[in-house]
């Protein structure tokens, strides 16, 4: 699957990726979590943000990155993301502010990773229209 995202605000990428890593450190190290996120996707999750930290911190103004990954692979990252977002435990490691905060490049990393499974094959297509209904259908 080809992952794209961008165009978007290349400090408010930089100060995603920040938050992200945090809270994978956190799960990382909150034993409580091994249950909720498995360390194969933290670590996969893990190299993504690094790259596009990289990627963002090179970039003048806009962000934008763009790589080819495996649509078992894909769905896998993004199976074990919405399983801890919805893991209760997870609203002890973020605030309300830092949800608000990064809200916008969230719904947008998660909307592109979401396009860009559509686009691979009907079974990934009827995935990503569930999680779109329920985890993008409230996005401002």
């Amino acid at each position: 699957m080809q992952l794209e995202l961008g165009p978007i605000d290349a400090r408010d990428m930089e100060r995603w990726t920040r938050f992200a890593r945090r809270v994978l450190l956190e799960v990382r190290t909150d034993v409580d979590h091994d249950a909720v996120i498995d360390v194969d996707v933290l670590d996969g999750w893990a190299r993504l943000i690094d790259s596009w930290q990289r990627t963002a911190a090179a970039s003048t103004t806009t962000f934008r990155w763009t790589e080819q990954l495996d649509c078992d692979q894909g769905e896998y990252l993004l199976h074990g993301l919405i399983r801890g977002l919805g893991g209760q435990d997870l609203g002890e490691l973020v605030t309300l502010e830092d949800v608000a905060d990064q809200a916008v490049v969230t719904r947008h990393v998660l909307g592109c990773f979401l396009d860009a499974m559509c686009d691979e094959n009907d079974a990934a297509a009827a995935f990503t229209e569930d999680l779109r209904h329920r985890y993008l259908s409230n996005a401002t």
